[in-house]
């Protein structure tokens, strides 16, 4: 692993005490339960996109991410809407505009369908939506860019953070 500046990450630094970021275990409680499997206790490994890792930035706190890798580039955020029963359509998921037009999460970068909606691995009808502001899951846009900051624990926002300029060094 190349060695990385932990000026950005003072709480993830402490907690590493000179140890590779690779090989530290944060332990992150919500909350609220996980979408898929109902976790409410993550164990986060810095840059490492695991099952935890996963489970927490795809079903359920993804937003965070999303918005941490927004206010490094400005990137727009693009939203995935679901059709729901009830016949509206509501985001379920979130992630951001990468280069090259393409859809970055935890997972990495994807195609972002050119034409209409289209089907989830689970068979549900789902759509892609490209905004340049939160106002999708606020009722405000923030003035400030690391708003999501106050959203959990200095630790996890110095997790997210690391997670979040991994990503933005491997796709933008």
């Amino acid at each position: 692993m190349t060695a990385v500046s932990l000026d950005r990450y003072p709480f993830l630094a402490a907690l590493a005490d000179g140890r590779p970021l690779d090989q530290v275990k944060v332990p992150v409680r919500t909350d609220l339960a996980s979408f898929r499997h109902g976790w409410q206790n993550f164990t986060l490994t810095p840059g490492v996109a695991d099952e935890q890792a996963v489970e927490y930035f795809c079903y359920g706190w993804c937003y965070l991410l999303a918005a941490a890798i927004h206010e490094r580039t400005g990137a727009s955020y693009v939203f995935i809407d679901r059709l729901r029963e009830d016949g509206e359509w509501r985001w379920c998921h979130v992630g951001i505009l990468a280069s090259g037009g393409m859809f970055l999460d935890i997972n990495g970068v994807e195609n972002i369908p050119s034409t209409g909606p289209c089907f989830n691995t689970r068979g549900e009808e789902i759509k892609f939506r490209v905004e340049r502001d939160t106002s999708t899951f606020h009722s405000f846009v923030p003035s400030r860019l690391d708003w999501w900051n106050c959203e959990v624990e200095p630790l996890t926002a110095d997790v997210i953070r690391y997670f979040a300029d991994q990503l933005i060094a491997r796709h933008f």
